[in-house]
């Protein structure tokens, strides 16, 4: 009875102007969106992840220290390193420049080997160091022997011992690198010698070597 006489004495309460509805709409939709950017990052590292090779064990697809490859999988492996190149020659220029030295240094002396074709520059390794070397029989003045032409990319300051029946010189590149050309009177590594003295003389073996230290650069 208290009740009915205090709602007629109140009246009706006036209609609310708080849109529930409006507001439980907006919270789900912000609820959503949440949900989908937390789902769009998660994805977005995934990708980047894989694009960059990220699999157990580092960028490089390769799998941690002490551990082994599973199977079907093998463990990434570093590049070779790759000789530097002989300047900005191809091989084929490089050794038509190591033969016109030779007939202008030495107009009488003559190539001699297995074959007529002279050898290209090839890369090789002694004690450590490497040279673009060019290696080739020749004959001249009646001695029969070897000559060898190398573009030393770090030469130690020194040169070594020069062996018997043996002329050398060197000759120092614009680039730093060490231009060197070795007359032998051995015909190969191992084999005795031809004669006493190598095919090329001492002064032939350095007008040889401060030719070539310009003419093979660039």
């Amino acid at each position: 009875m208290t009740q009915r006489l205090f709602d007629e004495l109140v009246g009706a309460p006036p209609p609310s102007t708080v849109d529930v509805e409006g507001i439980v709409r907006r919270r789900r939709r912000a609820h959503a969106r949440r949900r989908w950017a937390g789902t769009a990052v998660g994805l977005t590292a995934l990708t980047a992840a894989v694009a960059f090779g990220g699999v157990p064990g580092g960028l490089d697809g390769g799998i941690p220290d002490g551990g082994s490859a599973p199977a079907g999988k093998v463990r990434a492996q570093p590049a070779p390193p790759r000789p530097p190149a002989a300047g900005k020659r191809s091989a084929a220029s490089l050794t038509q420049a190591v033969n016109t030295a030779l007939r202008q240094q030495a107009p009488g002396a003559r190539w001699i080997g297995a074959t007529e074709a002279l050898p290209e520059f090839t890369w090789e390794e002694i004690d450590g160091i490497g040279a673009n070397t060019f290696r080739h029989g020749v004959r001249a003045d009646g001695r029969a022997g070897e000559l060898t032409v190398r573009i030393i990319i770090d030469a130690p300051p020194q040169a070594g011992a020069v062996p018997a029946g043996t002329h050398a010189s060197r000759a120092l590149r614009p680039d730093g690198s060490v231009l060197s050309v070795e007359s032998s009177n051995r015909l190969g590594a191992g084999l005795p010698p031809a004669q006493d003295e190598p095919p090329l003389t001492q002064r032939q073996t350095d007008a040889m070597a401060q030719y070539l230290a310009s003419a093979l650069w660039p």
